[in-house]
This record gives C-alpha cells, sequence and structure tokens, in this order.
C-alpha cells in the first residue's frame, strides 16, 4: 500500500529533547515529509516512547541547517519508533523537502510504495503517484494528493448517512450551495422552493445533536416524513425508529 508521503533511507544524527530540557542522542531513518524512524543512541525512559506520546526531535540537515520538530510516536519495533510529525510548520515541512528532494532525484524505486520505477515516465505505475521532482511545483502538488489521499480513506470507512452530512456541509460551506444534498434527491422529498430550502437546512442542523425536535404542519404535509429524515440522519441511526399515534393513545 502506498504511504501518504514520500520517505528516503538516508540516516541521519540527531536528539530527542525530553519535558526537563536535556537532549539524548537517536539516528532518524526513513525520513519522509510525514515523519520518520527513530533509533535511539541510548536508553530512553518507557513514557519518552510510549505509544501515543508527543515528543521533540531536534536534526540538523545537510545544507539546511537545524531543525526541531514535534512528533506523536505511532508504533515501536527493534528498539526504536516511528514519530509522526505533529503541528509541524510548512517551512519545516519545506525544509525538509529540500533536504530529501536530493536524494529523491538520483533514486530508482518509488519512495511511496518502493516499487523500481522508470522515473522518466513521470508517474508510478504502481501507486500513482507523480514522480516528477524536478519540477519546482511539486511539493503543492504533494501536499493537495496527500490531503486528497487521506481524505478518501478516512471517507471510504463512513456510512452513507455520514456521507450525505459530509456531502451537504461541503456543498453549503465550500460551493455556495444551500439546502442538504441527498434530501432533495429522495423519493420522500419533492420540491425546491425556498420554504422547502429552509426545511433541508433545519433538519441537516438539528439531526446531528441531542436536541428534541417539535414538528409543526397540518395534516398530510409529511411530518413525520421529516422526522425519518432527521432519525435517519442522525447518530441513531442504527436504531428502530418507532412511530406512535397520540390521537390513539
Amino acid at each position: 500500500m502506498a504511504r501518504f508521503s514520500p520517505r528516503i533511507n538516508g540516516e541521519v544524527t540527531g536528539w530527542i529533547i525530553d519535558t526537563e530540557g536535556e537532549e539524548r542522542p537517536v539516528v532518524l531513518k526513513n525520513i519522509g515529509l510525514g515523519g520518520f524512524y527513530c533509533e535511539p543512541a541510548c536508553r530512553l525512559s518507557p513514557t519518552q516512547t510510549a505509544l501515543g506520546s508527543i515528543c521533540t526531535v531536534r536534526a540538523s540537515l545537510e545544507k539546511i541547517g537545524e531543525l526541531t520538530v514535534n512528533g506523536s510516536i505511532v508504533r515501536r519495533e527493534r528498539g526504536g519508533f516511528g514519530l509522526r510529525f505533529s503541528g509541524i510548520t510548512r517551512g519545516d515541512l519545506l525544509k525538509i523537502w529540500t533536504y530529501i528532494r536530493e536524494f529523491l532525484l538520483g533514486g530508482n524505486d518509488c519512495p511511496y510504495c518502493n516499487h523500481s520505477n522508470n522515473f522518466s515516465s513521470g508517474e508510478c505505475g504502481s501507486c500513482g503517484w507523480k514522480l516528477d521532482f524536478e519540477n519546482r511545483d511539486y511539493f503543492l502538488y504533494f501536499e493537495r494528493e496527500s490531503l486528497f489521499r487521506q481524505l478518501t480513506d478516512s471517507l471510504s470507512t463512513l456510512s452513507i448517512n455520514d456521507l450525505r452530512k459530509i456531502s451537504g456541509y461541503a456543498e453549503e460551506r465550500f460551493f455556495g450551495k444551500r439546502g442538504l444534498t441527498g434530501i432533495e434527491e429522495t423519493e420522500e422529498f419533492l420540491g425546491n422552493c425556498q420554504a422547502m430550502k429552509e426545511v433541508f437546512s433545519l433538519i441537516r442542523k438539528v439531526a446531528p445533536t441531542d436536541l428534541s425536535v417539535l414538528i409543526l404542519g397540518e395534516s398530510g404535509t409529511g411530518k413525520e416524513l421529516v422526522a425519518h429524515a432527521i432519525h435517519e440522519r442522525s447518530v441513531r441511526e442504527n436504531r428502530p425508529f418507532v412511530a406512535i399515534s397520540c390521537a390513539a393513545i
């Protein structure tokens, strides 16, 4: 499976900084734009290498200079640990990119999936990442493509109702379209007048909350359909929808 960022196999000497400011030497390997692997040169305390813990690492990159980054420990293996950048600035990412770019230009394997490639094609035939590292706009391409792939990977695990909520939010927030994507296209609702758009908007707002909702309207106007729409887009979507006729009680 392809990674979300390129990495190189070189080694760099660095230092891990504990909460008291004391520095201990480490060797940084598999350096990439998403993080790197740390191999301690001396014994570290269990709290310093615990999964999920945040640590600070300082390193001196050739031709780039000093670099200090924070990261979270995402895996432990072979006496070392994998560190994923946390809160890294774009300026520091550009420094790392400038450093690893020189190694990428001379490589024969894809730095995303490790498959052997003919870089003259400009794209990896296995994972689809572009490999034209000489392009001055490559870092911009990487930022966009990496975010897009991470977002797609996260969305693939969501339910259809969660996807509807996200789609509706994106349509209104980023594309300037009003209404609730998905509801307008269902069999239950017909119409795109301003009043119906306001109903769609209200459904979108209340569905994710735990608020009690009072739906008013004349007989036959679709109150129960609105209730169904709210239920299907709420956190209770997997629980039964129970309709009770108050007039029959």
